[in-house]
């Protein structure tokens, strides 16, 4: 899923799984944990359980800055297993920051009738 958001913005992904024992996001193909993610000022935040069972919660904010448009984000969730550990990815959500707006260059339009006229376009991102 996509997420629209506008420039400096505070954004937060959050992350909830039932039986993991590690949670963690993935940013455009790269570990929150790696530095690089870090610096850009993605900050993942601690691993909660949410009640008495194994559902756990893990969060990622971070501004939403022009540069930030079409990130993709994704969670990893683990469980160490009693043989080898089973993890699983989350679908890709793809943040879509929405600064000030450029000129629109697809614009449509047909006339309808002599009072109706039908205008299109994709917003400009």
């Amino acid at each position: 899923d996509n997420i629209t958001v506008l420039r400096g913005t505070e954004v937060e992904f959050s992350c909830v799984a039932v039986d993991s024992d590690f949670l963690s996001f993935i940013v455009n193909g790269t570990a929150a944990s790696d530095q690089s993610v870090i610096d850009e000022g993605f900050i993942q935040i601690g691993i909660e359980n949410i009640d008495s069972t194994t559902t756990r919660r893990r969060n990622l904010t971070v501004t939403a800055l022009t540069q930030y448009n079409n990130t993709e984000i994704q969670c990893l969730a683990i469980e160490f297993g009693n043989l080898e550990p089973i993890s699983d990815v989350s679908d890709t959500g793809v943040l879509l920051v929405q600064g000030l707006l450029s000129s629109v260059g697809d614009i449509s339009y047909y006339f309808i009738n002599s009072l109706s006229l039908n205008i299109s376009w994709n917003p400009p991102f």
